[in-house]
Order: structure tokens, then sequence, then C-alpha cells
């Protein structure tokens, strides 16, 4: 699981982001979850209480930056565009070991494959 401590605005998109390091993602075609633990200021509550995922070859697609004196490669994923869990039970905690494992994690937190390009969506 990637910790996010608080997402940042970024005005090319209009829409808040979170930077994920290229090195922390899962194997390409997995799921990767990312947990927000930024609270906000007025009543101190979590702001995003439920953990995301979101599919690790999608974040190819978006927006990326070097950091880290051009060491780090992070990909900004609009928190919007990440699924949602709200069961806590559900929450990624081993990567499937085969085919079936992989159909059976993609049902349980709703994604759907692509039958016509092979692809599957989150």
């Amino acid at each position: 699981m990637i910790e996010i401590h608080e997402p940042i605005w970024r005005k090319d998109t209009g829409k808040r982001c979170v930077g994920l390091a290229e090195f922390r993602l899962r194997a390409e075609g997995e799921l990767t979850e990312v947990r927000i633990t930024y609270r906000a200021k007025k009543d101190g509550k979590l702001s995003y209480p439920n953990p995301f995922i979101v599919r690790t070859d999608r974040c190819y697609s978006y927006p990326s930056s070097w950091v880290g004196g051009g060491n780090v490669k992070v990909y900004w994923i609009p928190v919007e565009d990440m699924k949602e869990v709200k069961n806590e039970k559900n929450t990624i905690e081993t990567k499937p070991k085969n085919t079936n494992e992989k159909q059976a994690s993609m049902q349980l937190y709703g994604i759907k494959e692509n039958q016509d390009e092979n692809k599957t969506e989150a």
C-alpha cells in the first residue's frame, strides 16, 4: 500500500492529485492500493477515510515528472480517477499468484475485463 499524506492541487488538470512514485507501483496489470491520510483542519477527520485502488498500467497514461534530483519518476493521478474501496476487508494484502486469483481480485473490486481489447479497466 502507498500512503499519501496530502493530495496536491494540480493547476494543469484542475484536480486534486496524488503523486505515485514508479518504484512503489505494483507489477503491471495488478492493482496498486493508495491510502490518503490527510485530515481536515476544521474537524480533524480524515478527508479520504477509505483506501483507493488503481490499475498500475493505467498510471502510466497520466502526466509524470522527475523528482528527488531527477532520480524518481512520479505519476500524477487525480483522486477522482481512482476507485474508492469502501469495505475495509477489501484492501490488497498480497499480489495474486495466478490468473484465477487475479480474476477473483478484479471481481472483488468491481473491475471488469474488456474482452475486445484484452485490457482491464478500473
